[in-house]
């Protein structure tokens, strides 16, 4: 209690971090330092995780390695300069030569040399071959009628969740894609929940029309709680119908990112941010509880330092507006 008084002067960010601070040293006591319970699950490469979509003739690819994965592509720690790779294959089965729009997917993309030369060293040989390299797997203009083509366009690192927008031109077409890639090896902040399974149908409550869920939402506790449910955290003030894919992809187009759950790793950089007062886009957040249970997903838009960062966290409801999924945060 006396350390919430006193960060409550000090500001909600100085508070979350100390939180995030005695939690984490808390769960090292007890565990010796044991690693996240989000442990990495096998997952399939890159080229298996590709997004498809198809527009008229035109067909267009989309995956991001992971970081490991595209050292592995590259022969050098590309997230180290922070540039990601974004592998992307284009079918073009129309009768006019099309070319894909680079700043299109990042506006401040690295040219395939630009991003060669940052690996440089002293052997000329060794610079040649990593030129030749960084060359050979750059994505290729024109997509020709008829043909495939493939290759990396080298972004600015995101993590967690990279937001891709593909733009084809042509003579008389535009084409406009836009895919999202999650990194599998991410630990996103999440509830344990089977969000599948959260409610029984009779758990469910139907609003047909806004009347309904007007008065659904109203009979909502005003604020989230700790854990104990003894004290009030944040209130609740914002509602969102749809499905989380595309309340996630919503978000992540407006520059809201996902925040990695609490371990070794996230609390060093969020150490290290909070002294430097530097920006950490993935820091934790604390949980708040609604429902006994923890967010079921948390976003937070960074400003210039941690200590300006704004926090978002989600709960699916029981509520179904004209049977769309109700979330409320």
């Amino acid at each position: 209690m006396y350390l919430r008084q006193v960060f409550r002067r000090a500001g909600h960010a100085s508070y979350s971090f100390v939180c995030l601070f005695l939690m984490a040293g808390i769960s090292f006591v007890g565990s010796g330092c044991a690693p996240s319970n989000h442990e990495i699950e096998p997952f399939p490469p890159y080229e298996q995780r590709a997004k498809t979509e198809v527009r008229d003739e035109i067909s267009v690819t989309v995956a991001v390695p992971t970081e490991d994965e595209a050292a592995a592509v590259y022969g050098v720690d590309l997230a180290d300069k922070k540039i990601q790779p974004v592998w992307i294959v284009v079918r073009n089965d129309s009768d006019l030569p099309h070319w894909l729009l680079t700043s299109g997917v990042d506006p401040n993309y690295f040219a395939a040399s630009e991003a060669a030369y940052a690996f440089r060293s002293l052997s000329d040989q060794d610079n040649r071959a990593l030129d030749e390299k960084f060359e050979s797997l750059e994505f290729k203009n024109p997509i020709m009628p008829g043909e495939t083509a493939a290759g990396f366009v080298l972004t600015n690192l995101d993590e967690g969740v990279k937001a891709v927008d593909i733009d084809l031109i042509a003579r008389r077409d535009l084409k406009s894609f836009t895919f999202f890639a999650v990194d599998p090896t991410f630990n996103r902040r999440s509830s344990n929940a089977d969000i599948n399974s959260l409610y029984s149908h009779k758990e469910l409550l139907h609003a047909d029309d806004e009347e309904e869920l007007r008065a659904l939402l109203e009979q909502l506790p005003c604020c989230t709680t700790n854990e104990d449910g003894d004290e009030q955290g944040d209130p609740l003030n914002l509602v969102l119908i749809g499905k989380r894919n595309d309340i996630v992809s919503a978000l992540v187009r407006r520059q809201w990112h996902p925040t990695e759950s609490i371990n070794a790793g996230s609390l060093w950089r969020t150490v290290t941010a909070y002294l430097q007062g530097s920006r950490y886009r993935y820091s934790p957040v604390s949980p708040l509880y609604l429902y006994g249970r923890p967010q079921d997903g948390a976003a937070q838009k960074a400003r210039a330092s941690i200590h300006e960062r704004n926090h978002a966290r989600f709960w699916l409801s029981p509520i179904r507006f004209q049977g769309r999924e109700v979330w409320v945060g």
